[in-house]
């Protein structure tokens, strides 16, 4: 069953933030985000001390390499790569900033993490915002 998600509101100091669904363009900014810092993910491979490391050091960087680009190749807020920054306080104010904008188009880094902290103490208001999905784990009906 598709539910998607619907605002909502958290009060802090005195003010009313209204959060906003979570939408294709808000992931795909985070995912920018997070494509930006990380950068081209092989770039460790291509430097020159890479021969340098012993072969399970560098089949390690390899592998990492290979999972961060496949992460940004199918990105999703589930993925290994987004929960790493979703649990950095930066990532938490770029993604709370993100989910903000659009009621709060002058919301700060500051203000966006200091709701996201508020949200983070009742997580059933993201769990509104993002809305949800579950298919149907049984299939179709027979229909024999």
């Amino acid at each position: 069953m598709l539910e998607f998600g619907r605002t909502q509101t958290v009060p802090l100091n005195g003010k009313q933030w209204t959060i906003s669904r979570l939408t294709w363009g808000i992931i795909q900014k985070f995912k920018k985000y997070v494509s930006d810092l990380v950068g081209d993910p092989f770039a460790k491979i291509d430097n020159k001390y890479f021969d340098l490391f012993a072969k399970e050091e560098q089949l390690a960087l390899l592998k990492e390499a290979r999972e961060t680009e496949e992460d940004l190749k199918c990105f999703s807020l589930q993925c290994p790569l987004a929960k790493k920054y979703m649990a950095r306080e930066e990532g938490i104010a770029v993604f709370g900033q993100l989910m903000l904008l659009e009621s709060h188009p002058d919301v700060t880094l500051d203000q966006a993490f200091d709701v996201w902290m508020a949200v983070g103490a009742n997580p059933d208001t993201l769990a509104v915002a993002q809305g949800s999905y579950q298919g149907n784990a049984e299939g179709p009906a027979d229909s024999r």
